[in-house]
């Protein structure tokens, strides 16, 4: 299926969308759970990244793209995106990660190695908190 990027006044987001076989487009609560765990998941992660880094070096502008912190506490998910920023690494600071505030962190100190060793890296990291103006974990960004 393909993945489309939209476009607003002050940020490019990369935002996952499925069409079904009537044509309907799907957003993620829709599907995102059903596929979260799968190799599925991993697949599209990886073809957004594809796309996010392509936008970018194709256009000079800043994307950010959504994952969730269980995201990066898979591991086979997070060496995948470890690996993707790692090959595009010249543009890697016009990309910005942003981190769902939707889940418990149980572990902090893995979680802030896996956010410094992208940030080392040169991509930002920000914490999408619904727009609440809030985050409960917005210190791990330091």
């Amino acid at each position: 299926r393909p993945v489309r990027l939209s476009f607003s006044a002050c940020t490019l987001r990369a935002l996952a969308r499925l069409i079904d076989e009537r044509g309907n487009i799907r957003v993620p609560f829709e599907f995102l759970p059903f596929i979260k765990k799968t190799t599925a998941y991993r697949a599209m992660s990886k073809t957004m990244l594809s796309h996010v880094f392509d936008t970018i070096e194709r256009y000079r502008i800043e994307v950010s793209i959504n994952f969730d912190t269980g995201d990066f506490f898979d591991e086979t998910l997070y060496e995948l995106i470890f690996q993707m920023i790692s090959q595009h690494q010249k543009n890697a600071s016009l990309l910005t990660i942003e981190l769902l505030e939707d889940q418990e962190i149980t572990d902090i100190d893995a979680i802030v190695q896996r956010i410094e060793k992208l940030r080392n890296l040169g991509a930002k990291i920000a914490i999408d908190d619904f727009g609440s103006g809030y985050s409960t974990f917005s210190y791990l960004l330091g």
